[in-house]
């Protein structure tokens, strides 16, 4: 326990404050500790105790020596951070720890005084303000809970700028002489407090969305259209996140010279940050000046208006589209200059004088802003075509109210000066050639070229302008060269080209020429592969749908399989090298077209199928096919014996005079064979013969 006489210096404790662990909405919730606490006694008048370790005692009560003792409570609290606040409730809570007499239950007052000093004192309490509570009813004794609102003081506090707040408890006038009423409560006091932090006033007024609040008339303009504008809402309360309290804004405009038209709308919630919200085009009259204004609002309270913003409503459109021209390109149905060479675009008003900026676009949907050099006035842009051909520049006026004229579109032609290549593509490890011709320009003096990421190279340019270099390329696949011509302007348009390198192997076949109908069925035919990579050690082949088959590589590289087809058609060959550390090449395809071998079997007097002639009709067969050195044909007629028909010497063909014998169906089987033993498949004829007449 200090005791402090009445002469020593002022002495107070810093404030605590705890915050609950209940996330602010748009109320906060907050629990106060005393900073400090003190109490006097009527037996010291001239003394007080400052933060003693004891209970608080209150009223009259006897020590332990039977003398009597009379004591107020006070209690102070930080409450700096809530300037600016705006309170809804504030409880002062306090535990009873001791009482003389439980039968008896005095009224216990709470009241705001002035702030405790080292003077304070019996003689010298501090001023008391107001009393703004008083306790009658507890639900036991000793009462663990004591509540007592403090609003009206805590406001009071507040609205007077105070950094803190000082609490008395006593007893009433007529209770507090009486040691039957003695009572003593705990020194750590409390207080619950709601409060909320209103909403900033909205700054950043902005008005689609690029003018800013302007003061006063005209500074800033509204075209055709609905006006849009936004603002910038804050609010210190924080909820647990970086957002902090869910705000609304209401917008509010209004013509000058009629406030009473005011229309306020009203935004959707949103946490703190720039909010925009709209006035439809009816509202606005052309020629007229308006003022608006925005204010937020946190489900709890309400920031003040902004300051007010005008803006002066124009909605007539441009009359003219604006003109464009150029000396470098003009739309004049000719080539003119090259990729790489600038030229500037001049903008004029076309005799409107309220145009204030030119908006220009290469594509008709992104279109870039370039002021006016005055009211009406021109403007200039630079561009640097990168390609050659037709190109489209798309430009519009716009006043300062953002009307927006027709558009005007400028074609002009940008002539092909990039070089040209001309490329000998080699294999991996060879010589690639490439020739740069200088391409509709007279002045080419040199050429730098780039292949892939390697280093920039330069070649001078012979009499003609052209020049060429070999490079070996050490792998295969895709690969770009860029190539700039090097003028005496000092101008570089330049051009890229992807060649490839090959890497998949060849296949060549004497039986089988790729695209070519060759063979047949049954015919062998040999495959070598040729390979163009310098490591390959084996090749994966695949015919058609079968399986994938590896053959290895002879010393030269190349490899070479049989084939035999089974049937006729169309079938892909399909080939690559593997290298020996077991990558592959690109594939390479390779078309096989088989020859259908099988005779064709027609006939001068029947169709298959078709009833004609009729018995002792004779009919001229003949017989054809493609078999390789065909010698004869072997027949069947009805099933009988086989017999043989030679094949007419280069023609691949042969024929025969067959009489039926009856009516009915016949039927013919024939197949071609070789001098070595081949033979055809096998083709059956079946003709109808007719009924005899009659």
């Amino acid at each position: 326990m200090r005791l402090f006489a009445a002469a020593t210096a002022p002495i107070l404790v810093a404030g605590l404050l705890v915050v609950t662990g209940q996330p602010a909405q748009a109320i906060g919730s907050v629990s106060l500790t005393r900073t400090s606490w003190a109490s006097t006694d009527a037996r010291h008048p001239h003394q007080i105790v400052i933060d003693g370790p004891d209970a608080a005692p209150v009223g009259s009560w006897h020590d332990d020596q039977g003398r009597k003792h009379t004591s107020r409570a006070y209690f102070t609290f930080d409450i700096s951070r809530f300037r600016g606040t705006v309170i809804s409730s504030a409880e002062f809570v306090v535990q009873q720890t001791a009482a003389t007499d439980c039968t008896r239950r005095p009224p216990i007052e709470l009241w705001r005084t002035e702030n405790v000093t080292d003077r304070s004192s019996w003689r010298r309490p501090p001023r008391p303000l107001a009393l703004l509570h008083t306790s009658t009813e507890r639900v036991a004794c000793p009462a663990p809970r004591v509540e007592f609102d403090a609003l009206a003081g805590f406001r009071q506090a507040v609205a007077a700028g105070k950094s803190t707040l000082t609490l008395a408890l006593r007893l009433p006038a007529g209770a507090e002489r009486d040691p039957a009423n003695g009572m003593w409560f705990a020194n750590a006091a409390k207080m619950s407090v709601d409060y909320n932090t209103p909403p900033e006033v909205p700054t950043e007024l902005t008005l689609n969305p690029n003018q800013p609040c302007a003061s006063q008339a005209p500074r800033a303009w509204q075209g055709t259209g609905d006006a849009y504008v936004s603002a910038r809402l804050a609010d210190a309360d924080m909820n647990g996140s970086a957002y902090g309290d869910l705000l609304e804004v209401t917008f509010a405009a209004w013509p000058v010279d009629r406030p009473e038209e005011r229309t306020e709308r009203r935004g959707s919630s949103i946490g703190p940050g720039v909010v925009s919200g709209w006035f439809p085009a009816d509202l606005f009259r052309d020629g007229e000046t308006y003022a608006w204004a925005a204010r937020a609002f946190d489900r709890q309270d309400y920031s003040a208006w902004s300051q007010t913003c005008y803006f002066t409503v124009d909605n007539q459109r441009p009359q003219n589209p604006p003109l464009v021209s150029s000396a470098e390109y003009p739309n004049d149905g000719e080539y003119h200059g090259g990729a790489g060479i600038e030229g500037t675009f001049t903008f004029t008003a076309n005799g409107v004088p309220d145009v204030v900026r030119y908006q220009y676009s290469w594509d008709q949907w992104v279109y870039t802003d370039v002021a006016a050099d005055g009211p009406g006035g021109a403007a200039t842009i630079r561009y640097t075509p990168d390609t050659w051909g037709t190109k489209r520049l798309y430009v519009r006026t716009e006043d300062a109210a953002g009307n927006r004229s027709g558009v005007t579109q400028y074609e002009f032609n940008v002539a092909n000066i990039a070089p040209r290549i001309d490329i000998q593509v080699g294999g991996i490890g060879e010589p690639t050639r490439f020739t740069f011709g200088p391409n509709m320009l007279d002045d080419v003096v040199g050429y730098e070229y780039q292949i892939d990421d390697g280093d920039v190279q330069t070649v001078a340019a012979g009499a003609d302008g052209t020049a060429t270099v070999t490079v070996v390329l050490a792998t295969g696949g895709d690969h770009t060269i860029r190539v700039a011509s090097q003028t005496v302007r000092g101008i570089k348009p330049f051009t890229r080209r992807t060649f490839t390198v090959p890497t998949a192997p060849v296949i060549t076949s004497t039986v089988y020429p790729s695209g070519q109908w060759g063979g047949g069925q049954g015919v062998p035919g040999a495959f070598t592969f040729h390979p163009r990579v310098p490591d390959g050690v084996a090749y994966r082949y695949t015919f058609g749908s079968g399986p994938a088959t590896r053959v290895a590589a002879g010393d030269d590289g190349t490899a070479t399989v049989t084939w035999t087809p089974t049937t006729s058609g169309a079938i892909t060959l399909t080939v690559v090298s593997v290298r020996a550390d077991g990558t592959e090449s690109a594939s390479a395809r390779y078309s096989i077209y088989v020859r259908d071998l099988t005779p064709e079997v027609s006939s001068d007097l029947y169709t298959e199928w078709w009833p004609d002639g009729g018995p002792g009709v004779p009919s001229t067969f003949t017989f054809r096919s493609e078999l390789p050195a065909l010698t004869v044909f072997a027949y069947r007629l009805n099933g009988g014996p086989e017999q043989t028909l030679a094949a007419t010497d280069g023609a691949g063909a042969a024929s025969v005079v067959i009489t039926p014998d009856r009516a009915g169906e016949h039927t013919l089987v024939v197949r071609a064979l070789g001098p070595d033993g081949h033979e055809s498949p096998e083709r059956t004829f079946i003709f109808l013969v007719a009924e005899p007449a009659g």
